[in-house]
């Protein structure tokens, strides 16, 4: 086959002319390098190495496979050591809260409404009536709240309510303290404390080895994290805790962005009190490591 030179006008060039432009060397110096070995290295070599091959394989071969067991066992315990930290970060905790919702009442007490709009003001969804004997939704309500409405009669402003006011009714007191409860025992059983810190030492790419401070002047206890890159979540496994940590970030005052640790609970503490639906628990956890 024919090779067109673009230097040559595009004139056929010649296989001649192409082994020509072939490098010296694959020409002259390998051909003579390869009988070169091929006539004299290789028969040396083969009778240099017979008396040594013939005693080496007598004396191993009652071991049978047992020298190549000894050498996956060495190569296992060369690749079982640790490799050298490549990164090292860590994650002071200033302040641990815990955010706990139940049928809509928060941590902390729920907010409610108190059904009514400004006092005496009408066209609320209630209705005045001259009688002035309703009673309202609001097991607060004493029958002489400030439900408010059209009225066509002579009552006033601040009449009785009609008991049709859109105030939600007050949560029981038993779940709020409920909700209280839950939260103190988040707070209480926070494995890393206020000045407590968690220090990551990456040695793999989806991880490492984790030292925790649980607080301020305790003793680290080492663990291990795994980290899938790109993700945001961690998960710590330490002593009798294993967890997984969502990533995010907070601002406190306008300051620098930092780094905030959000831990779900809501499946432990649904068990432990036998609540079905309804409940969420959040442990946060505000460190004093920068966001990137």
């Amino acid at each position: 086959m024919e090779r067109h030179d673009p230097k040559s006008g595009g004139r056929p060039e010649s296989r001649k002319l192409q082994g020509l432009r072939r490098p010296l060397a694959r020409q002259l110096v390998q051909p003579f390098a390869r009988r070169l070995v091929r006539q004299l290295v290789q028969p040396y070599a083969r009778s240099f190495a017979k008396p040594f091959a013939r005693p080496f394989a007598r004396a191993f071969a009652p071991l049978g496979r047992l020298p190549f067991a000894l050498l996956a066992v060495l190569l296992a315990a060369a690749c079982s050591e640790p490799v050298d930290v490549f990164y090292s970060t860590e994650y002071p905790v200033l302040r641990v809260e815990a955010e706990v919702t139940l049928d809509g009442v928060s941590s902390g007490g729920g907010e409610t409404d108190d059904g009514s709009d400004e006092a005496g003001t009408p066209g609320g969804t209630g209705t005045n009536e001259p009688s002035g004997d309703g009673t309202g939704d609001n097991p607060s309500d004493d029958g002489t709240g400030t439900g408010t409405g059209d009225s066509s009669g002579d009552g006033t402003g601040t009449g009785t309510g009609s008991g049709t006011g859109t105030g939600d009714a007050e949560p029981p007191a038993d779940t709020e303290a409920l909700v209280e409860a839950i939260r103190a025992a988040v707070l209480s059983e926070a494995p890393v404390a206020a000045g407590g810190s968690y220090r990551l030492d990456f040695n793999r790419a989806d991880g490492g080895d984790l030292y925790v401070t649980a607080a301020a002047g305790a003793e680290p206890v080492a663990g291990s994290f795994t980290k899938i890159p790109a993700s945001t979540e961690l998960t710590f496994a330490y002593g009798d805790h294993t967890y997984t940590a969502h990533l995010s970030h907070y601002t406190d005052g306008g300051g620098p962005s930092r780094v905030r640790f959000a831990v779900d609970l809501t499946a432990l503490y649904r068990e432990r009190y036998g609540i079905e639906s309804g409940l969420r628990v959040v442990r946060y956890e505000y460190t004093d490591h920068l966001t990137d």
